[in-house]
Parts: structure tokens; C-alpha cells; sequence
């Protein structure tokens, strides 16, 4: 048995009630010249099983302490039923790109049971068209229950699926016997861990009270814009490639800027774009909300590498102007902004709250928290979530992956969100929306690129 994080429990008892609660990444494999890789389903599940069995996810059920008084708990489940949790089948349609796309909302969107394992992995076949050039091209989907994984514990398990070096395809191990769970274990444990949480609550609110005040000007209520969701229909995803190194470019635009910032200022000039040209520009900064790594549990952004469990993360609001034109402008404000942010969830009374909070019972947490009066709509506009994917590059077996792109959650009252990702050399930004906040996809796409290739051109001279 494995418990998981006081974070990860509470968002299992509250995300029971969510129609989206997985995350989810399609990576891109070039198939051309591979001798090894998988390519029917049994292949595929024989793969799957050989790397993932180390994984504490792969044989494990997600269950909550008696009455959500303690931690949930990850119950050895035996071995999976492959045929549930590895899927082989073609990209529906045209199988081309955007035909792929819908089929990564809709895997991703699938429930997953909560009686197995929390994960499933889908690889779509036959794609015949896809944002890179790609010879005999697949694409392999990993879908995960946010509630066990944030984005970083989230990469530690593509990696292992999608290791850095080219490799054979081992045997499918002999499968685990899983012992017996005494029920009255998981009560003893919540009960042992009572004073475990009574002390971090009095060491996180001592925290909090010593932490450094930073001076904070008032939050302006965002402004409203055709980005608005008016329903919650079927969600719209895209996304494309670029050089890795273009970010670290145009990064240098802006002393202390960083790649998050640099994503910001992109997304920005797309948004202006698109509101220039379809509506007007807001006289009020837009808010974007933004995921921020704690880091308490091991990751190493340089690396990719993290804890294997857990949700280690907060998040920030930058507001943005879309009024400037200039990208150098644009791209300083944010770099200040972000910064002034991040310091104070760093030396502020935010963090240390939070963590107060969630050490609560979780059960009982989550029932207050549906019982409290709901907010109409999201206080964001939009929103990024940055994963990075370390430096190193991936394989099936000796297949290698050209790109990987991220999913990020969208729930009903949520807008527009975007999603970046990289590993190697190679990263990919795009969005997902819902169908009533977004009425031109492929130009608002288009305007990413377009934005970026602004931000470029900027960066390098040309």
C-alpha cells in the first residue's frame, strides 16, 4: 500500500464530481526504419507491461481512508486487464492531424474506472498527416487521473513508457499476486495520522504568520471577452511544433525573462490578434492564470525528472495588457509581473496556508468545500501549464517520439487553455477550448504561429 499526498487526496474526494479530471499527452512516433517497435495490440500490451510494471501505478486502485479521515491510499490491485488499459486502434476519419486532435479530446475525456488502475494508454495508428513531416507516423496517448499525478510526477511516467535511449522489447513479466488489504490497517493509519496533520496545520499557520507581507495592488475584476465560454459543449484542440531553441531566443529579449514568461507573451499576441480582428482589444489586463511547481517533492526541472506520486503545485494570476503592440514591451511587463508573483507565493502567507488547509481531513474538506457558495464562471480568462520534459530525447523501443503535446483540464465555467510542452529539442504549444468560446479555431492557430514567429523575428533581427 502506498498513501498518497494530502494534495492528491483531497483533489480524488473533490474531482469525483467532475466530468474532466484526467490528464493527458499525445506523443508523436515516427515509425519509418523501426525494427522493434509495437505495432499490433498485443505487441503493444506486451510493451507496456514490460515497462510499466515498476511503476506504482500500474497494479495499484485508488481508495480513500474510512470517512476521508486520512490520506487516500493506493491498494495493490494484481495485474491489470491490459485489454481495458492498452488500446491499439486507427485515427478516425481522414487521419489527418485535425482528425487526431478530436480523437485526443475524446480519449482523454473518457472515464476512466475507478475500480482499476488510474491510467490508460491509447496508440492511434495510420496517421497520415501530422504538424511535423513524419514517415509511418502513430500516436500514443497516456491518460492519468490528476488526482495520483501533477504535470512533473506526470512526465516521470512518459518517460518510463518512452524511455532516452533506443531499446528492445522485453518479455511481459509473470503477473503480481496482490495480497490481501485488512481494511483495519487503512483505519489505523488514518487514525495514526492525526497527529501528523495537527502538527503540519500548527507549523504551516506559524509559518504563515512570520511570512514576509508583501505590498499587493488590488485585484481588478477580469474583463469579459468573446474568449468566454457561454456553454460546455465539445472541446476544440490544436496545437504545433517549433525548435526548442526559439523559446531560449527570444527569452534573451528580456534580461530575467523565462521560458514561462516567453509562452505568456506569445499567447498574449495571439489573443490580441484574434480580439483585434473578430472583437475589441479589453482597456483592462486579461488574467491568466498559471501553474507553479512547489518543488517539495524531488522534481528537477532540468532534468524532467520527479517523483514517481503527487501533486506538489499552486498557482499564480498574471494579469497581462493586450493593449501594447510591441512584443519587447509586452514581454517586459509580463517578466515583472510573473516575478513579482512567484516571490510572493515564495515569502508570502499563500503557500503556507494552502498546505494548512490541505492537511484538513480530506473527506470532510471536500464536502465543505461543495456545500460553500459557488463562484459564477472562472476568474481567469485563460491559463498555462508549462511541462518540461527534461533534455533528453524518447523511444518506442527503437521507434523515436518527434513531439509531445499536453491537455490541459477543461471543466464547465473554464475558457480557453494552453498547454506547453518540450523535451529534447523539440517543443509544442497549444490549446483547448470549448466550442462556444472559440468561434475560428484554425485562425486563432494560426495566430499562435504567427505570434511566435513575431516574437522570433524580434528576438533574432531579422
Amino acid at each position: 500500500m502506498a498513501e498518497m499526498d494530502d494534495a492528491s487526496s483531497l483533489i480524488w474526494h473533490m474531482s469525483r464530481k467532475l466530468p474532466r479530471r484526467n490528464m493527458a499527452s499525445m506523443n508523436l512516433i515516427e515509425l519509418d526504419g523501426s525494427e522493434a517497435a509495437p505495432r499490433t495490440a498485443e505487441q503493444f500490451r506486451e510493451y507496456v507491461a514490460a515497462r510499466l510494471q515498476g511503476h506504482p501505478l500500474y497494479a495499484a486502485v485508488p481508495q480513500p481512508s474510512p470517512l476521508g479521515l486520512g490520506r487516500a491510499a493506493l491498494l495493490p490491485g494484481g495485474e491489470p486487464d491490459l485489454a481495458c488499459h492498452v488500446v491499439v486502434k486507427p485515427v478516425s476519419g481522414e487521419q489527418k492531424w485535425a482528425d487526431a486532435c478530436r480523437d485526443f479530446v475524446d480519449i482523454a475525456e473518457e472515464s476512466l474506472d475507478e475500480d482499476r488502475p488510474p491510467w490508460r494508454i491509447t496508440m492511434l495508428t495510420g496517421l497520415a498527416e501530422a504538424p511535423l513531416p513524419l514517415k509511418d507516423a502513430a500516436a500514443i496517448i497516456l491518460s492519468v487521473d490528476h488526482a495520483v499525478l501533477d504535470g512533473a510526477s506526470f512526465v516521470q511516467l512518459a518517460r518510463q513508457l518512452l524511455p532516452p535511449q533506443p531499446h528492445a522489447v522485453q518479455a511481459r513479466p509473470e503477473p503480481a499476486v496482490a495480497p490481501r488489504q485488512d481494511s483495519r490497517a487503512t483505519v489505523a493509519a488514518a487514525l495514526a495520522d492525526i497527529p501528523r496533520r495537527a502538527r503540519t496545520i500548527a507549523g504551516s499557520v506559524r509559518e504563515a504568520r512570520q511570512a514576509t507581507k508583501q505590498p499587493q495592488a488590488a485585484r481588478q475584476p477580469r474583463p469579459r471577452t468573446i474568449f468566454d465560454a457561454t456553454g460546455f459543449t465539445h472541446r476544440i484542440y490544436d496545437g504545433f511544433p517549433f525548435p526548442f531553441a526559439h523559446l531560449k531566443t527570444i527569452r534573451q529579449l528580456v534580461p530575467g525573462a523565462t521560458i514561462n514568461d516567453v509562452a505568456l507573451s506569445i499567447i498574449a499576441g495571439s489573443q490580441r490578434r484574434y480580439l483585434e480582428r473578430y472583437s475589441t482589444i479589453p482597456e483592462q489586463p486579461i488574467h491568466c492564470a498559471i501553474t507553479v511547481a512547489l518543488q517539495r517533492h524531488g522534481h528537477q526541472r532540468t532534468t524532467g525528472t520527479s517523483a514517481q506520486l503527487g501533486n506538489e503545485i499552486s498557482a499564480a494570476s498574471i494579469p497581462i495588457d493586450l493593449r501594447p503592440a510591441d512584443v519587447h514591451e509586452r514581454l517586459a511587463a509580463i517578466t515583472t509581473e510573473s516575478r513579482a508573483r512567484k516571490e510572493a507565493l515564495r515569502v508570502g502567507a499563500r503557500v503556507p496556508i494552502e498546505r494548512a488547509i490541505r492537511t484538513l481531513p480530506p473527506g470532510m474538506l471536500a464536502a465543505a468545500m461543495r456545500l460553500a457558495p459557488r463562484r459564477t464562471g472562472s476568474p481567469f480568462n485563460t491559463s498555462l501549464t508549462n511541462v518540461p520534459g527534461g533534455p533528453d530525447p524518447r523511444y518506442l523501443a527503437d521507434a523515436p517520439v518527434r513531439a509531445t503535446f499536453g491537455l490541459p483540464l477543461v471543466n464547465p465555467g473554464a475558457h480557453m487553455s494552453h498547454h506547453l510542452s518540450s523535451f529534447s529539442d523539440t517543443a509544442s504549444l497549444g490549446f483547448i477550448a470549448d466550442a462556444t468560446s472559440l468561434e475560428h479555431p484554425r485562425d486563432y492557430i494560426a495566430m499562435l504561429r504567427d505570434s511566435l514567429d513575431e516574437h522570433y523575428r524580434l528576438a533574432t533581427g531579422a
